[in-house]
């Protein structure tokens, strides 16, 4: 791999990173914009967007591999929760926990690529 592909795969996969990190974000606070933060399944919002966001964290670490490894769990138990904690009449909560959860996923299979390679380094 010449520099420059290394380099723009670097570049993709921090983009990616970045982006999880938002996803993390919206998903640790849509209980609040949603209206259903006294409800028990908030917390998997609140502990799942908060581990989304520490395991998209860009960091140069020789466990690059195994975060994104989390990562891509995080995305398939955000996706799988509507039928976990059976809210899937909600079709609000069903459509966000879907989408967040896909795009955690499928994002986290790019950092899967360059962290084969070596570690994510943030810059």
């Amino acid at each position: 791999m010449n520099d420059y592909s290394a380099e723009h795969s670097l570049h993709l996969a921090k983009d990616a990173a970045a982006i999880r990190i938002l996803l993390g974000i919206w998903y640790f606070v849509s209980p609040w914009v949603f209206g259903f933060y006294m409800d028990a399944s908030a917390w998997s919002f609140w502990v799942a967007g908060v581990l989304i966001v520490l395991f998209s964290t860009p960091r140069q670490s020789e466990h690059a591999r195994v975060l994104a490894w989390f990562s891509r769990l995080m995305g398939a138990w955000v996706f799988a929760s509507p039928w976990i904690f059976q809210f899937t009449a909600d079709e609000r909560r069903l459509v966000n926990c879907l989408c967040v959860g896909a795009l955690v996923f499928l994002l986290s299979l790019g950092s899967l690529g360059v962290a084969s390679t070596g570690p994510m380094v943030a810059r």
